[in-house]
């Protein structure tokens, strides 16, 4: 349920479309990771907006309203809607886990979607998505299909057939901090990831990790950064640093991707809980696949002037 109704003035926000001049918005987040939804499906003109411009504002944390990134909701001749997201600094994100929960659940409520599923265009695919409960008890589970393994799709330079155990191009001192081991696997859930497996997730230094690898060449598209810390077979402790975004609570696709490469070196099974700051996400990587279960919050409404 909505937290409250807030009114932004905002008057640097200017659409190419003119006629635009208060733009409704939902904010949410899965476990933390938060996005300003904005439903477009009826309004083609609003979809087709500036939003590599106008995102990086409604994301700014002092002079927007404050996310990590903003979904756009399309019309889609192939499945019941599109979901575009927009990172905080105005790139496309290509796919999003905990964005994809969150619209489940804006379609459930808001939507009247009755059925308790729903197949969503991204970047990844169309994907099929279900839920059950209410309030704090929704949850969302998405089939988040295949993972990618070779290289040039993910994409990342390195030599071999597969990125898995690759040397990580960190300096020594990174390496060991928090026991950073000084291999990752790279793998893509739609969107590109390195996943390094450490002793201490909570001690190493994830922004200058993240930083270092976002910027080598080896990841011409950049890179999600995710330190994984393993606590038995079905539980680890993981970090993220997102393009885009920097440090957030939570990364859906990074969760996956963190279960695949556990699985791939024996050091999780291959239906495992990951923790992330912000809260649990349930995992699961069978022969259709991975499947993504989780929590999605719609914390309050608004509208923007885009005057």
């Amino acid at each position: 349920m909505d937290a409250g109704h807030f009114l932004v003035d905002q008057g640097h926000l200017r659409p190419h479309d003119q006629s635009v001049k208060q733009l409704p918005f939902i904010k949410c987040h899965g476990l933390g990771n938060d996005f300003v939804l904005v439903d477009a499906i009826d309004q083609p003109t609003l979809a087709a907006l500036a939003w590599n411009t106008i995102g990086p504002r409604l994301c700014d944390r002092r002079r927007g309203i404050g996310a990590d990134g903003v979904l756009v909701l399309a019309r889609s001749p192939e499945a019941d809607c599109a979901m575009r997201i927009v990172n905080a600094d105005g790139t496309d994100a290509q796919m999003c886990g905990n964005g994809i929960r969150c619209v489940a659940r804006y379609l459930a409520e808001r939507r009247g979607f009755s059925g308790q599923r729903a197949r969503i265009a991204t970047g990844r695919g169309v994907l099929g998505v279900s839920w059950a409960g209410e309030g704090v008890a929704f949850a969302a589970s998405v089939g988040m299909g295949v993972p990618e393994l070779e290289p040039t799709n993910i994409p990342v330079r390195v030599t071999g057939s597969r990125a898995i155990g690759i040397d990580a191009p960190l300096p020594a001192g990174l390496r060991t901090s928090g026991g950073v081991e000084g291999v990752m696997t790279c793998i893509s859930m739609g969107n590109p990831h390195a996943v390094l497996f450490c002793s201490n997730a909570a001690e190493a230094d994830l922004e200058s990790i993240g930083h270092a690898l976002q910027s080598n060449p080896i990841f011409p598209q950049s890179v999600n950064v995710h330190l994984v810390q393993f606590i038995e077979p079905r539980l680890a402790i993981m970090r993220s640093y997102e393009r885009g975004a920097g440090a957030t609570p939570a990364c859906g696709t990074g969760a996956c991707a963190a279960l695949v490469a556990g699985v791939l070196a024996q050091r999780l099974e291959r239906k495992a809980r990951l923790r992330l700051p912000g809260g649990d996400l349930d995992i699961e990587w069978d022969d259709t696949g991975v499947t993504m279960t989780g929590p999605a919050t719609l914390a309050f409404t608004g509208e923007i002037s885009m005057d």
